[in-house]
């Protein structure tokens, strides 16, 4: 039973630690996204503290699973602790998600949150598809009636330089280069990798919020994920080395969530689509969940998972009757 608490009161503080610390990490890295050349950065704007925080929680809420069971390791329990495992489990992939998620929708529809303008400024040399762009005056996507006078220099050897009145658009070449940034000399500064970019959080955030809005069968679909983390906790005994499991927690946590966001990279998705397109089992499956081939593998992997824990189980109780 003391185990159990100890459990539950691990769970709790990982929650609020873990929301506080990653609210706090994505409002700076949603500065730094906003962050224009010539402008001041702002550390605090309430629609980011917004946005942060829901993501911050629905993050917190997917990936506590694996950090109880890596806590386990260490204070290994009976089957209340076991029980307590899985009303835990339950309630955060069955209530707090959804009604993380909920709350978001509700306070989104319902309040008009400020947004930051979208300005590039003036008097900044901006280089991009093999040509730079200056800026006469502020460039502002919030007023996109207002063309903007802009030096454009050629940078081939015959190139040449001219003024072109630009009228602010999304599809304009600078913006479109800098997402997810607003200016693109702060990307070209952080110069972020190609990895990043395929093995992305953000996309397990945005999965969770389309399946919870599309409905239950979808929203069961991306439970998926939280199976196979669950089914980790059949591996927090598994050796009788603490740091044998530890490994393997981390291992099989770390691979869990690449496979879960790489499947996301447009190449990989678009040919897990051309997969499925004529398997009349995936079509037919792609009517009730979204990523079926993914929710399939985690269905299989955690029946796996489950298999060995409970075979280990057994050796280790017939062990100890002998």
């Amino acid at each position: 039973m003391k185990n159990a608490l100890k459990l539950l009161w691990m769970y709790l503080t990982l929650l609020i630690c873990g929301l506080v610390l990653i609210t706090m990490i994505l409002m700076l890295y949603t500065s730094v996204l906003n962050f224009v050349a010539g402008q001041e950065i702002a550390l605090f704007n309430f629609s980011n503290f917004i946005e942060s925080f829901f993501t911050a929680a629905i993050i917190i809420l997917v990936l506590v699973v694996p950090f109880i069971v890596y806590y386990r390791i260490r204070h290994v329990g009976g089957a209340i602790q076991f029980i307590f495992f899985v009303v835990l489990t339950l309630i955060t992939w069955f209530a707090f998600l959804p009604l993380t998620i909920n709350l978001e929708n509700a306070i989104l529809e319902n309040k008009q949150i400020a947004k930051s303008e979208k300005v590039l400024s003036s008097d900044y040399f901006r280089k991009t598809d093999g040509e730079i762009y200056y800026f006469l005056d502020d460039f502002n996507l919030d007023a996109p009636q207002e063309e903007v006078d802009t030096l454009v220099i050629d940078t081939d050897e015959e190139g040449e330089f001219k003024i072109q009145k630009i009228q602010p658009s999304q599809d304009f070449v600078l913006v479109k280069e800098a997402v997810p940034y607003n200016d693109i000399l702060i990307k070209q500064t952080f110069n972020p990798t190609e990895v990043s970019t395929k093995v992305d959080l953000f996309s397990i955030v945005e999965q969770a919020r389309v399946a919870w809005n599309k409905g239950f069968t979808f929203w069961l679909g991306f439970l998926s994920l939280g199976l196979i983390f669950a089914c980790l906790y059949g591996f927090s005994n598994l050796f009788d080395w603490r740091l044998l499991n530890t490994c393997l927690i981390i291992f099989a946590a770390a691979a869990i969530y690449c496979v879960n966001t790489f499947y996301f990279y447009e190449p990989i998705k678009n040919a897990m689509d051309l997969f499925m397109q004529d398997k009349s089992f995936f079509v037919f499956l792609n009517k009730y969940v979204d990523n079926s081939l993914l929710c399939l593998i985690n269905v299989v992997f955690s029946l796996i998972f489950t298999i060995i824990g409970i075979i280990r189980f057994c050796f280790r109780k017939k062990a100890r009757g002998m």
